[in-house]
């Protein structure tokens, strides 16, 4: 004869105008200097892009100094949609920090909102790159468990980048220890 243990077993239906508006969080900007490191880098590919190119049309017969110009020009271009682009982009960048999660936003045609939980971050790293070292800012990059999404905050003032490591590390034990 089997028992069947009597348990109480609740999923009530939630109402959508009831659940937390996580649009209503006040995002922390990233600093302004990193659209600075976001151009320079722009500005490093372009200029390797038109090196090869002149390389390619200045050594190759077959290729007129005309269409060579045409495509300097073209690529210069694009690059300048891309600054436009970025910038537009820099100003929609941010972060929050709230009592169970992380958000970050960014984007401009493809906007995007990454909420991650504590109890899903499994490693916290501040990483700096060569160009940014030189402005002073550092990347906090938050690694998540299995196949979800990693989320990497560009662009943040090292001190504030180290605070915020060890904050989310802090939760990050509180979580595994309640478990």
């Amino acid at each position: 004869m089997v028992k069947y243990l009597s348990m109480s077993f609740s999923n009530l239906q939630l109402e959508i105008k009831d659940l937390p508006q996580w649009e209503a969080v006040q995002f922390q900007p990233i600093s302004k200097r990193y659209l600075t490191v976001i151009i320079i880098n722009y500005v490093i590919v372009w200029f390797f892009i038109l090196l090869a190119a002149g390389i390619v049309i200045f050594n190759t017969e077959d290729i007129s100094k005309t269409n060579g110009l045409i495509f300097g020009v073209s690529v210069t271009a694009l690059f300048l949609f891309f600054i436009v682009m970025s910038v537009l982009a820099f100003k929609k960048r941010g972060y929050a920090i709230r009592e169970k999660d992380v958000l970050y936003k960014a984007g401009l045609l493809g906007f995007h909102t990454v909420i991650i939980p504590y109890k899903h971050i499994q490693h916290v790293k501040v990483k700096e790159s060569f160009i940014s070292r030189m402005f002073k800012l550092v990347t906090l990059e938050m690694y998540t468990a299995g196949a979800g999404r990693n989320m990497l905050i560009q662009g943040l003032e090292r001190d504030e980048a180290e605070r915020l490591q060890q904050f989310i590390v802090s939760k990050i034990t509180d979580e595994s220890e309640a478990n």
